[in-house]
């Protein structure tokens, strides 16, 4: 592999001995210069910045601290922003999948009433033999249906979900 220059100094370095900038490359001294003594825990960071920008902080015109803390105020409202985003989509997904009436299209609904599976005489059969006549009353024993009665409070529409 050929060795590239680095961007700040002119320095050759090889391919595991500089960061990567916006527009060009920094060796891990200049890195230093900076006041970075782990330069790649600090990789993220470097990778944003530009030449013009480490210069200025080499030269004295531009604080680091300074640049730090707005790169994190950036990052910050970067993710806020994204969170955002999300929820918004979560809440529109969760909106198209909400129950509505098949009319208007209102979501206002109000549940009337539950369906009832009818008397079940098997279920009376079993029941009778095992406790006696008493047992039949067992065929009145339903489960819940899966539909219920809705009305719709914007239209009046009466329909089963």
């Amino acid at each position: 592999m050929a060795k590239k220059a680095c961007s700040i100094d002119g320095t050759m370095v090889g391919i595991f001995d500089h960061i990567n900038l916006k527009d060009g490359i920094i060796c891990f001294d200049c890195v230093k210069k900076l006041g970075f003594e782990k330069p790649l825990k600090n990789k993220k960071l470097l990778n944003d910045m530009t030449v013009d920008l480490v210069n200025a902080v080499l030269d004295g015109d531009l604080l680091l601290d300074d640049y730090i803390a707005e790169h994190d105020r950036m990052l910050t409202q970067a993710t806020v922003q994204k969170l955002k985003d999300e929820s918004a989509e979560k809440h529109q997904q969760e909106s198209l999948n909400a129950p509505h009436c098949p009319k208007c299209g209102s979501k206002s609904l109000q549940v009337v009433g539950n369906h009832r599976k009818a008397f079940s005489v098997g279920k009376a059969i079993v029941g009778g033999a095992l406790t006696g006549g008493i047992g039949t009353l067992a065929g009145f024993a339903g489960k819940k249906g899966k539909k219920v009665d809705v009305i719709c409070m914007n239209c009046g529409k009466k329909f089963k979900m």
